[in-house]
């Protein structure tokens, strides 16, 4: 089996190799447990390539990766952060793309940004939604987090329809990997048939390839199934399956035995296309997943 990589050169188009030109709008979100900012804007006509049209908003989403041993870590002020915000925006040729599909683009900041002044704050990833809808816009505002408790009454009355009215196009990105258009070098194993059949895919939040780290996004190839709701008796064989050879292939790849691997479902879930989480536990914590110890 050959290691699941994504390969860049055969299959992503370069969309954007700067921020500058990315007019901020709104902080939606600024988390400094996390280390990740996430912006809402625009980007001007002459930010992309003539071939890219945009009309609409835009997210920005950066975030500071794990810092070597000799890093310092720098100051979460307001003063600092929007001083460093304010040098990333402008700094030329900064973004180094190694993922695409659909509206997403997942980069790293290249060592150009050791030309500014942003000394230690240069270990930055960056994920572009462009253009972005209102549901992402909704799902990086600061919010207030409650716990409840969804009866079948409101899941046929409140959840089911909601469902229903989500645009196709909201979960382009999935098919574009179940049918071969996208992402392909990223895959880890799969198996066919529309009701057995599933992908394990790299997660785009996997940034740095080392195996400790590994996370992989198990995906169905049946489209009925939305979330856990939809499960029955009769998919069974289609969860045991995916879960031993995601399980196993992982073993395989990275050395990790099933007691080094969570594998969960989230729900709600962030889009509704049934699909399971395969994470190693000594990787960074899933910020969707904090009741964890």
């Amino acid at each position: 089996m050959s290691e699941a990589k994504c390969d860049t050169n055969t299959q992503v188009k370069k969309r954007r190799t700067t921020l500058a030109g990315f007019t901020v709008q709104k902080v939606l979100r600024h988390d400094t447990w996390n280390r990740q900012t996430v912006l809402l804007g625009t980007f001007s006509a002459d930010s992309s390539e003539s071939s890219i049209t945009n009309s609409g908003k835009s997210i920005v989403i950066l975030k500071q990766e794990p810092f070597d041993a000799s890093s310092i870590v720098p100051s979460d002020s307001a003063e600092v952060v929007h001083q460093t915000l304010l040098e990333i925006l402008s700094a030329p040729d900064s973004l180094e793309i190694y993922k695409e599909n659909d509206v997403f683009s997942y980069h790293k900041m290249s060592s150009n940004l050791d030309k500014t002044n942003i000394g230690n704050f240069t270990n930055i990833s960056c994920e572009i939604i462009d253009p972005c809808s209102w549901p992402d816009i909704q799902k990086y505002m600061n919010k207030q987090k409650v716990t409840l408790i969804e009866t079948p009454a409101m899941y046929e009355q409140l959840t089911l329809p909601y469902i229903a009215s989500i645009p196709k196009k909201r979960t382009q990105w999935v098919f574009d990997i179940l049918e071969g258009r996208a992402e392909q070098d990223c895959i880890l194993c799969a198996a066919d048939g529309v009701e057995t059949g599933y992908v394990v895919v790299k997660s785009p939040h996997w940034k740095d390839g080392e195996h400790k780290n590994a996370f992989y996004l198990g995906l169905v190839r049946n489209s009925a199934l939305k979330s856990i709701r939809d499960l029955r008796s009769s998919h069974l064989p289609l969860l045991r399956a995916l879960l031993h050879d995601g399980l196993r292939s992982i073993e395989s790849q990275h050395g990790l035995s099933s007691a080094n691997v969570v594998v969960y479902f989230h729900y709600q879930p962030s889009f509704f296309h049934l699909h399971v989480h395969f994470r190693a536990i000594g990787a960074a914590a899933d910020p969707n997943m904090q009741t964890v110890r």
